[in-house]
């Protein structure tokens, strides 16, 4: 089970810093500094935990199920289109 939870939650953490790297880059001198505060957090929590999990951690169960479900969101289309970003 440890094993599985190490797994589940080292993949949604790369799929996090995956999905939120070219973000950064994208970021003007217009955007507001809770955006790019909470863009930065997420990607050192990210990193954070995938380099913790490298040196054995065990995330318990709850942790995984916030990683794994935050990466869905961020790559799901639906979130696209609910924030505007996409019109269909």
């Amino acid at each position: 089970m440890t094993l599985l939870l190490q797994l589940t939650t080292f993949i949604a953490a790369l799929a996090i810093l995956v999905k939120l790297e070219p973000l950064i880059n994208k970021m003007g001198p217009t955007c507001r500094i809770s955006i790019r505060a909470a863009i930065t957090m997420l990607l050192v929590a990210a990193l954070w935990l995938v380099l913790s999990i490298t040196q054995g951690y065990r995330p318990e169960g709850h942790l995984a199920l916030l990683v794994s479900g935050l990466a869905l969101w961020l790559w799901s289309d639906k979130r696209k289109r609910v924030f505007g970003k996409e019109k269909s």
